[in-house]
């Protein structure tokens, strides 16, 4: 398996412990491993991944390639252990003692391991149980290579769990105490700036590295393609008078908060998107793949596109993980049902090429990371994305934040008028 210029650039400039913050598709798995094998430690891997891509064995499959094909010599593969987030903070029934334990190096038979974190935005909480973990088995003195496309999705907050495992401080409360500006608002602390940014800025510089698709290899086009839908008539009644009365008159329940509010009035909204979702996808012979948020969106998706006969239709969600083809499968007339969550990170979907947003997300990250799903070398067609916008409703709030490059804020929401 070879790497391209760019990417053997991108590895030269690497330091041995470090941040690859490279963009969706740009081959962030192959280089972590090139750049690994680089250093020539002679420890043990340790891969951790989250659930989804343990499960699909994207991990190993680049793994393969890496370590045995296209070499003059095979030098086989080296002791590489994958496992996921979830799986490394849970207890073990015989120790009695996080599974992560075992990887913590002196303190345990002595065996250090270098650890590749993928979707490493996942640690960027030092106090989350994941973060804890990574930074235990670090301390021992292996390498950490975390790959994220969006490594500090809300800013300088966001380098807290990063900043204890490159140890420039001890934990979250050094973190605050030396960089964040903290006011009191309404009995609560909040973040409302930062000191020290040069300091910090400086830190950042020594430990990631970013790059950019634009510096990759040469990818297809990508086209986003809004779909403005109107609420018929009962519809936008009902959605109006959830929004006012803050009753679900079909259930009898009182919405007192932004939250529930929220999930009932998008929900309400979900067969509007039906005729919109068919005409995308039965006017096509292209794979498609179509996020959805909600139970209820997902199960009216599945019944609307059974109509459909000549489709092979996939399931990816909490319930449900159907096998996905191989990412060089020459397929047609295939769609994948999946839910943010469950799919927005760690799958490779690049035998699809068009992406439908049957409901915008809240979250920026997942919008981002669910880009590059079918967006990535390798990707010989023209990728296309369908933003579904149902008009007069919240998810002209929702796009304009992800537009802005920001999360979607429940309380502003509730002082604005859609």
């Amino acid at each position: 398996m070879k790497l391209y210029k760019y990417q053997k650039e991108y590895i030269a400039k690497l330091s041995s412990s470090c941040i690859m913050a490279a963009d969706l598709g740009t081959g962030k798995t192959l280089m972590s491993l090139a750049h690994w094998e680089n250093q020539a430690t002679g420890r043990p891997l340790l891969i951790v991944a989250p659930a989804s891509k343990i499960r699909t064995g994207d991990w190993q499959s680049e793994a393969d390639k890496w370590f045995y094909d296209d070499r003059e010599i095979n030098t086989g593969q080296p002791e590489i252990t994958y496992i996921s987030y979830e799986s490394l903070r849970l207890m073990d029934k015989e120790t009695r003692r996080p599974r992560w334990w075992k990887y913590t190096g002196a303190r345990n038979g002595g065996i250090v391991y270098d650890v590749i974190a993928d979707e490493c935005h996942a640690l960027k909480n030092p106090q989350s149980k994941q973060s804890k973990a990574i930074f235990e088995i670090t301390r021992s003195g292996g390498l950490f290579i975390g790959l994220s496309g969006t490594p500090m999705p809300n800013g300088w907050i966001d380098f807290a769990g990063y900043s204890k495992i490159f140890n420039y401080v001890k934990g979250i409360t050094e973190f605050k105490h030396k960089y964040c500006k903290i006011q009191d608002f309404k009995g609560f602390p909040e973040i409302i700036g930062y000191n020290n940014i040069p300091e910090l800025e400086s830190q950042l510089k020594a430990v990631a590295y970013r790059l950019s698709r634009e510096q990759a290899g040469e990818l297809p086009d990508r086209q986003m393609l809004g779909v403005n839908i109107h609420l018929p008539d009962k519809a936008k009644k009902r959605y109006y008078e959830l929004k006012l009365t803050r009753i679900d008159k079909n259930t009898g329940e009182v919405l007192d908060n932004s939250s529930r509010l929220l999930s009932v009035l998008r929900q309400s909204t979900t067969d509007a998107r039906l005729d919109s979702l068919l005409s995308v996808v039965g006017d096509s012979a292209d794979n498609i793949v179509v996020f959805y948020n909600y139970i209820s969106e997902r199960n009216a998706i599945l019944k609307a596109l059974s109509k459909l006969k000549e489709k092979k239709i996939l399931r990816y969600d909490g319930d449900q993980h159907d096998e996905l083809p191989d990412s060089d499968a020459n397929i047609t007339n295939t769609v994948l049902v999946a839910h943010y969550k469950s799919a927005s990170t760690g799958l490779n979907l690049q035998w699809a090429n068009v992406t439908v947003y049957y409901s915008p997300t809240y979250s920026y990250q997942e919008f981002e990371q669910s880009k590059g799903r079918t967006y990535r070398n390798g990707q010989t067609k023209k990728c296309l994305y369908y933003l579904f916008n149902v008009r007069g409703t919240v998810d002209h709030n929702i796009w304009q934040c992800l537009r802005e490059k920001r999360d979607f804020n429940e309380k502003l929401w509730e002082n604005q008028n859609d």
